[in-house]
């Protein structure tokens, strides 16, 4: 292979590695979803079907009216977050990996939902608090941040 023809082929490849790293997001900015789950993008996935279902899945969860059986919002300020982020996972371009709540706010929402989270078969969600980040600083590596803290959480309120 002639240099031109290898200075092509990494040039094709490189775009080709920023292109695909740079669209790792699935937007859903101004819907019901990001006014739900406080941020605007999930990770692109690869069968819509998983997207639309799981959109489905936080919609029901989050929905506001008398007739939701689980009512999860009645219970903690961050039942909303803690739905969305086990289902439509935040997006943060240039992070290559799910960007979740941490530990303490979900420890937070089990607090105050628990007893309904029990009696709704959603128990599992209980223990998946053990499994999230508790910093979310930035590493000795400098790699970005592993987990958020939504913008209305007090840390006085985890006692």
């Amino acid at each position: 292979m002639n240099s031109r023809r290898l200075i092509q082929t990494v040039v094709i490849f490189v775009v080709t590695i920023v292109v695909v790293k740079s669209q790792i997001c699935h937007q859903f900015n101004k819907t019901s979803l990001s006014q739900a789950c406080g941020y605007n993008s999930t990770a692109k996935f690869l069968f819509d079907k998983h997207y639309h279902g799981a959109r489905r899945a936080v919609e029901i969860f989050t929905t506001r009216s008398k007739d939701n059986y689980y009512k999860l919002y009645e219970c903690s300020p961050f039942a909303d977050l803690m739905i969305c982020s086990l289902y439509l996972p935040k997006c943060v371009e240039g992070v290559y990996k799910p960007v979740v709540p941490c530990r303490e706010v979900c420890e937070e929402f089990i607090q105050g939902c628990k007893d309904r989270l029990m009696r709704s078969s959603l128990e599992w969600i209980v223990g998946m608090c053990s499994i999230l980040p508790k910093s979310n600083k930035i590493s000795k590596d400098k790699t970005k941040a592993r987990c958020f803290l939504p913008p209305n959480f007090n840390r006085t309120t985890t006692g």
